[in-house]
């Protein structure tokens, strides 16, 4: 839909009337994958092979910025861009109103020798822009208290020298991004969908650590 005002709120009543007017009905997607599936290769093609709207929910951890041996980009705006083909597909697989959940950190880059400076790349910021521009929109972040250290010793330098400038903290967490496939109806449509007796008994943190 064309922007027709500045004003976010006018822009996203006029969405919601025009979305109601059309008369659409959310219907249920017949289902294609109706037993576990195993999908081995490349993910914009494996992903290809599944219909639209097929997928209820995304749970995902994307490649670490060239930090493993099958992670290897030229550059990291070509890691953003092959992360953005993979979301498209994510999106269009996705059922409308469901979440996709990305599990990301910020990552150090090798370096290519003592006298370069490293760089961290603060990818969970850098990916809720190419999420909205994939749209979806965000819900929420959940930290992951990992039970030890992302990288290690990165306190060293600090302890040697005392001097604040050098304070670097060990990291301990890592993002569960959580971000909803845009769609014009709330997501009590999508709850209204499961059978009454499916409940949660279990206990659940009510903290988003």
């Amino acid at each position: 839909m064309l922007q027709k005002y500045n004003n976010e709120v006018l822009q996203k009543m006029l969405e919601y009337y025009e979305y109601k007017q059309s008369r659409k009905i959310h219907k249920i997607p017949k289902r294609q994958i109706t037993k576990p599936s195993l999908l081995i290769g490349d993910n914009v093609q494996t992903l290809s092979k599944i219909g639209n709207s097929q997928v209820q929910l995304i749970f995902t951890s994307p490649p670490y910025y060239n930090a493993r041996v099958y992670s290897d980009y030229q550059s990291y705006q070509a890691y953003l861009d092959s992360m953005k083909n993979s979301l498209k597909q994510c999106h269009r697989i996705l059922e409308d109103g469901r979440f996709i959940i990305i599990n990301v950190s910020p990552v150090i880059s090798r370096r290519a020798g003592r006298e370069f400076e490293s760089i961290r790349y603060p990818i969970h910021f850098d990916f809720h822009r190419i999420l909205v521009e994939s749209n979806f929109y965000f819900i929420d972040e959940i930290l992951w208290i990992k039970p030890e250290y992302s990288v290690p010793n990165r306190i060293a330098g600090y302890l040697q020298t005392k001097k604040p400038l050098s304070y670097k903290p060990n990291c301990i967490s890592e993002s569960l991004l959580v971000y909803r496939k845009n769609s014009h109806f709330l997501l009590d449509k999508n709850i209204k969908m499961y059978d009454k007796s499916l409940i949660n008994d279990d206990e659940i943190d009510p903290t988003n650590c």
